[in-house]
């Protein structure tokens, strides 16, 4: 079988950072290549490579046989067919009027668009605008964009992302019907389980590298289950195991198995510090009830707060005071600083009140002086406004 996607050793870089490292792509012709790799190992940055959207720091990409590069790039994207990351369109145009723009932008005639709205099934949904579609909708009419031109080579960014079960099993059925068509589809995905019912060739990539590329068969032989062992002792167990098997610590247990240690140790000194501070007891403590460092400390300062309370009752008290326990009423002392504030602020609000009587009969004088008998007659009473 021919191959229609070929890299070699492709690698893309941002600064210190290694998004794709070294990446060796073999799509054959003809099948569904489901690409597959959790969020953020690539697969994204490597679709855009092979489209040339973004130029790879090393590596070169060849499509049908020829480089893909910024020379051929106008030729080699006649031939394919793209949806990345987001479906295109114009919300405020209907479905029909964007497709009329790919037309016009491409040089389609009406047979190429019509065979590509029948092909994903729009033909009643074309009159309709684009915001009001629903997410699938919007998937599908990018898809016919992209297959407006008729091209051997379809790639897609996760067309079924945030589709409903109704959704992704149209779309499952949209791309078999295109690969029994001889169009070549490149599917990217993070869900093996939605990937393995529809793909022929399986690429796994994790951070950035090719850890599988063959078919369904390939990957399931190559995989064997593990067998998961829980024991007391899982350093001894290796250790028993590894001489004949190939045999490895588990993180999840080798973790349990720290705490369940770190915590027995930690009740174990816990109980020899306890019984450390207890120690023997003495016979002047044993005699007051009091054993152990601790609970003497403990007896101690509750003596210091019944002194402490004490001394302050018998402090408050006057000497010539009757046995009654009436308390002595204390003087309040007033610093030179808070005399001045008591004695200075009525003085100041005084002060402000005939200095505010003062201006107001200066500026009615003033007034009145200069003729000015509208803003002066504002700042007369109204008893004194008749007599003048």
């Amino acid at each position: 079988m021919s191959t229609i996607v070929a890299t070699e050793n492709l690698s893309k870089r941002y600064g210190s950072r290694t998004v794709v490292e070294n990446l060796n792509l073999r799509v054959p012709e003809g099948a569904i290549y489901g690409f597959l790799g959790p969020n953020g190992s690539g697969k994204s940055t490597t679709m855009k490579m092979l489209l040339s959207l973004i130029q790879p720091s090393t590596g070169e990409v060849q499509i049908m046989g020829q480089p893909m590069t910024r020379s051929t790039r106008r030729g080699q994207l006649g031939r394919i067919g793209s949806l990345i990351e987001s479906p295109p369109g114009y919300g405020h145009l209907t479905g029909r009027e964007n497709m009329r723009i790919i037309q016009r932008l491409l040089g389609l005639n009406d047979q190429q668009i019509g065979f590509a709205i029948a092909t994903v099934r729009m033909q009643g949904q074309m009159d309709k605008k684009v915001r009001n579609y629903s997410l699938g909708m919007k998937q599908r009419l990018g898809i016919a964009m992209a297959l407006a031109r008729q091209p051997k080579l379809l790639i897609l960014d996760e067309p079924t992302n945030g589709l409903d079960p109704a959704g992704i099993e149209e779309m499952r059925d949209l791309l078999r019907r295109l690969a029994e068509g001889g169009v070549t589809v490149m599917v990217s995905s993070h869900l093996l389980g939605e990937i393995d019912k529809t793909a022929t060739t399986l690429g796994i990539l994790s951070g950035g590298r090719m850890i599988f590329q063959g078919t369904r068969d390939e990957l399931f032989s190559a995989a064997t289950p593990d067998v998961l062992i829980r024991c007391s002792d899982p350093h001894r167990a290796h250790a028993v195991l590894s001489s004949g098997l190939d045999s490895r610590l588990d993180r999840t247990e080798r973790s349990r198995h720290r705490r369940e240690s770190h915590g027995r140790r930690h009740r174990i000194s816990r109980r020899r510090r306890n019984r450390h501070l207890r120690g023997p007891p003495r016979r002047a403590d044993a005699r007051a009830g009091v054993h152990g460092p601790h609970r003497r400390r403990r007896a101690v300062n509750r003596e210091r707060q019944k002194t402490t309370t004490a001394g302050k009752v018998l402090g408050n008290l006057s000497p010539a005071a009757p046995k009654t326990g009436k308390k002595k009423l204390r003087k309040t002392k007033i610093t030179p600083r808070q005399r001045t504030l008591l004695l200075g602020a009525p003085a100041l609000f005084t002060l402000v009140a005939v200095g505010t009587v003062c201006a107001r009969v200066w500026l009615r004088r003033s007034h009145v002086e200069q003729g000015h008998v509208r803003v002066a007659s504002s700042l007369i009473r109204p008893s004194e406004r008749g007599n003048r």
